[in-house]
């Protein structure tokens, strides 16, 4: 069976690339490649995303030598990929490049067949509760032109530090700043100056798991509703009751004990 580093060989004996060619493709010095093609040295997540993103090479196939070698066009490119709350660490370190989002997931949904340039972001955290909740995750298209941002626009702003999602309270290029505001109340507007912004996405869909446990709450509080007017209406039928013998024991005291049907009648 062949090893890694005797694939990594072939493959650029196949395109009849030099070392150091290949080296200069990949972003790596010559004497690594080397080192990786004696199998002194191992791939790692770039190399691999680098080896499909200039030579189409399945990850698969790199690894353990099975499967198809080549990944056919019409399998390139495909879904929209996921950058996980585990995942943003990665993302803030390769600034969202190409060769470090191959290396993500994908996933294609319903309505969004084709879709180009689009993101999908987990969701951490309470601050936008009840509009997102954790572990939901959203779909968004980028907003290359920033000055089409307005006041409520629901965004995911990737600064130097950090990946938030927010609702735009602020925005003004000229001023050099934008501030944003979670839904949940027991969170402060936060400010950033536009220098520290990398990008900002317009949140297009939500997926999410957490429709039945909203559904729930909804039915909870209408039980609840129900109940507390059940209670209502028992005491209303006591005060009834209460007013009535008050009437009674009114009129015994004025006939002297003595009431006439009629009296009582309602």
């Amino acid at each position: 069976m062949t090893t890694i580093g005797h694939r990594l060989g072939q493959v650029r004996a196949e395109l009849k690339l030099s070392q150091t060619i290949m080296a200069q493709q990949l972003g790596i010095a010559q004497s690594t490649l080397s080192l990786l093609e004696k199998g002194q040295s191992g791939l790692n997540s770039e190399l691999l995303a680098g080896l499909l993103e200039h030579y189409h090479i399945s990850a698969d196939w790199m690894i353990t030598g099975e499967g198809p070698q080549y990944i056919k066009a019409s399998d390139r490119d495909t879904g929209i990929p996921m950058v996980k709350v585990d995942a943003r660490a990665g993302y803030l370190d390769h600034e969202g490049s190409t060769a470090y989002l191959e290396t993500l997931e994908r996933y294609r949904l319903p309505n969004f067949e084709g879709a180009k340039g689009y993101r999908i972001f987990g969701v951490e955290g309470d601050s936008m509760i009840p509009t997102f909740f954790p572990g939901d995750n959203v779909v968004c298209q980028p907003l290359d032109q920033w000055k089409s941002i307005h006041e409520d626009t629901l965004a995911v702003v990737v600064s130097v530090d950090e990946i938030v999602i927010k609702r735009v309270s602020y925005f003004d290029s000229a001023d050099g700043a934008i501030i944003l505001r979670s839904d949940n109340p027991s969170y402060k507007p936060q400010m950033l100056e536009l220098h520290e912004v990398r990008e900002i996405w317009s949140v297009s869909a939500r997926i999410t798991t957490t429709l039945d446990h909203a559904v729930l709450l909804t039915n909870q509080k209408v039980g609840k509703l129900e109940s507390d007017l059940g209670e209502v209406r028992e005491q209303l039928t006591e005060l009834r009751r209460l007013i009535k013998m008050l009437r009674f024991d009114h009129m015994d005291d004025e006939h002297g004990g003595v009431v006439k049907a009629d009296e009582t009648s309602e």
